[in-house]
């Protein structure tokens, strides 16, 4: 029709279409429903799926046999993929679509008292029997098919690694589209990503002046998680450099909770005098604004927040003014190792020579840039930015920094660190 999309926070989308568009089946899950005592002892639906786990278990098994091991716990893993989905599954789940189809039009006519716990059960599967099969048509050379086994449970996954083509066809429903954030970089990423490697491009300037941010990196302290334990108290003395140079709120951006948790003790040990909260991943919806409302509240004392990358408190919040005048950034946000991710990578380096780029570097540091850019939210803002991690001076991630960055110091202790926000906090009051 006569649309034009326009897509906020774009940054997020090749995640969310690769989220969207992959699934996920276990054989445990097909086998808990078909013995459900929902469905009566003999329900076609019931049986087709028994039969669905063994057909399933036989094809599925022979391609991971060969990688099945011994953990340390005792437990059998294993791991494969294939570029190609094996033709039985095709045909398999479409006859359990239809049959779990028929099923709830059946679950419609006889009532009785377990009607509605029935229909509910029937039409969750049917949704997913949906989406698998739409899935399985769009499987192509942008998929792979993971086959897991983990202490007996047998999975597979239909796991989009290319999001190009979806968005391109989700495009093509209208006239055109704008893609638009302020962290859409470096830009050739997006743009392949988005379907949109010869679209027209346009960058403009932030409304902000340089002046008002003061940006730091310490490039001397290794984050990696083998150096975590021993360079916390380092962490430490930089938070309580950028803290002491001027009083206010502030927010610690770390790499994970486990980590946030346990640099927030060690500054609570080492600085008890400073208001210190935590973000909690167990955390209730009030739990949550409380945290973000102790933050608007004026105070003539310190406040610091120790949170997540990544998290609620990282991307889309607004605490504009004195409501947050500083964030430290610990870590260069780089997603976890996983199998999915090392396909990823797999993928790109084939398809543009550019995989740990692709999978690890672009998105770890659009993590530090949204993070980042909780402290200036509007014209008359001012505030500072530190970042921690020796590899924030390799020229992989230097190319990544945003325009409005000029100046940024990079600083080897936290004695230089503090004269320079010093300096920095002075020339407000000028």
């Amino acid at each position: 029709g006569e649309y034009a999309f326009l897509v906020d926070e774009a940054h997020n989308l090749p995640d969310r279409v690769r989220e969207m568009y992959s699934c996920e089946v276990s054989l445990n899950e097909l086998e808990k429903i078909s013995v459900s005592e929902l469905l009566t002892p003999h329900s076609a639906l019931a049986t087709n799926l028994r039969s669905a786990c063994d057909i399933l278990s036989s094809v599925l098994m022979p391609y991971i046999s060969d990688s099945i091991f011994t953990d340390k716990d005792g437990k059998k893993q294993g791991a494969t993929h294939l570029s190609d989905v094996p033709c039985e599954i095709y045909d398999l789940f479409s006859s359990l679509e239809e049959c779990a189809d028929n099923e709830l039009m059946k679950s419609r006519i006889y009532r009785d008292e377990d009607a509605t716990a029935r229909q509910k059960l029937i039409s969750s599967l049917l949704r997913n029997l949906r989406k698998i099969n739409y899935i399985l048509g769009l499987f192509d050379s942008s998929y792979k098919m993971f086959i897991r086994y983990d202490d007996g449970n047998l999975t597979f996954k239909l796991f989009c690694l290319d999001t190009s083509d979806i968005v391109k066809r989700c495009i093509a429903k209208g006239h055109g589209a704008v893609f638009f954030s302020a962290t859409l970089e470096p830009i050739e990423y997006y743009k392949s990503l988005l379907g949109g490697r010869n679209s027209d491009t346009l960058s403009i300037h932030s409304p902000f002046n340089p002046e008002q941010l003061c940006v730091s990196i310490i490039d001397s302290i290794s984050t990696r998680y083998s150096e975590r334990e021993r360079t916390l108290d380092a962490v430490c003395r930089v938070i309580a450099a950028t803290l002491s140079a001027r009083r206010g709120n502030y927010m610690i951006f770390s790499p994970s909770f486990e980590y946030s948790y346990a640099l927030y003790e060690r500054f609570c040990e080492k600085y008890p005098k400073i208001k210190s909260m935590y973000q909690s991943p167990t955390m209730s919806e009030r739990e949550k604004n409380e945290f973000l409302d102790t933050f608007r509240e004026e105070s003539p004392n310190y406040l610091v927040g120790f949170c997540v990358m990544g998290g609620i408190y990282s991307e889309g919040i607004d605490l504009a003014g004195q409501s947050l005048i500083g964030a430290v950034v610990i870590g260069i946000g780089m997603p976890s190792l996983s199998y999915e991710r090392e396909t990823i990578a797999e993928y790109f380096e084939e398809k543009y020579e550019s995989g740990k780029q692709y999978a690890y570097v672009y998105p770890g540091m659009n993590r530090v840039f949204q993070a980042a850019g909780r402290v200036i939210r509007r014209e008359d803002d001012k505030g500072v930015i530190v970042l921690i991690d020796d590899r924030f001076r390799d020229p992989i991630y230097k190319k990544s920094i945003p325009s409005l960055w000029r100046g940024m110091g990079y600083i080897s202790d936290a004695k230089v660190l503090k004269e320079r926000l010093v300096t920095f906090w002075q020339e407000e009051n000028k």
